[in-house]
């Protein structure tokens, strides 16, 4: 059980950071991005 929801967990903390990035790279969503996660 544990362990099912860490790896829960680390999806959405990758995802979360895989959409950062992404703004990062790309200032015309930037603000979109910072608006839903960052």
């Amino acid at each position: 059980m544990k362990t099912q929801y860490m790896s829960k967990e680390m999806k959405y903390v990758k995802n979360g950071l895989f959409l950062c990035i992404l703004a990062f790279f790309a200032p015309n969503s930037k603000m979109q991005a910072k608006h839903y996660i960052c």
